[in-house]
């Protein structure tokens, strides 16, 4: 905790330290497992957004988007709202979602945020969020085929 109380807010690893991916193995490894087991849901990364455990969440995201972890954290560190919107819908997840994920995980202010229709989807067009994650994305990630 900082002097003023407020928690330390726990940094991100380097996207291109070469230890992210053994850092992530054993988070990616759990995601899998759950997403073969059907259980890797919405309400989980609700849980690990609201919780703080930022690795579960950060390789969850990477399993359901199709993406690599360095892509995942690319996309945080920018604290671009396009780009997480972008990242929560490749991930399968809802545009409210996406815009807890800007706020809490992407630290965007909440006036910066992109918000959702008030029908509840996304605010961005699919090919806007598509041109977001191809800037993002390495050759090896899935949803860029």
């Amino acid at each position: 905790r900082l002097a003023n109380g407020v928690p330390e807010a726990r940094a991100l690893p380097v996207a291109w330290a070469a230890e992210t991916e053994k850092q992530f193995a054993p988070f990616l490894a759990a995601a899998r497992e759950r997403h073969a087991r059907g259980v890797l849901t919405e309400t989980e990364l609700v849980v690990a957004l609201l919780t703080d455990r930022t690795d579960d969440l950060v390789a969850s995201l990477a399993v359901l988007g199709g993406l690599a972890v360095p892509t995942v954290l690319d996309m945080v560190a920018s604290q671009s709202p396009r780009a997480l919107a972008a990242l929560a819908n490749a991930a399968g997840l809802s545009a409210p979602f996406a815009l807890e994920l800007q706020i809490k995980l992407g630290r965007i202010a909440k006036d910066q945020a992109l918000k959702p229709h008030p029908d509840g989807s996304y605010a961005i067009s699919d090919g806007e969020m598509r041109w977001q994650i191809e800037m993002f994305a390495e050759d090896g990630d899935v949803a860029t085929r």
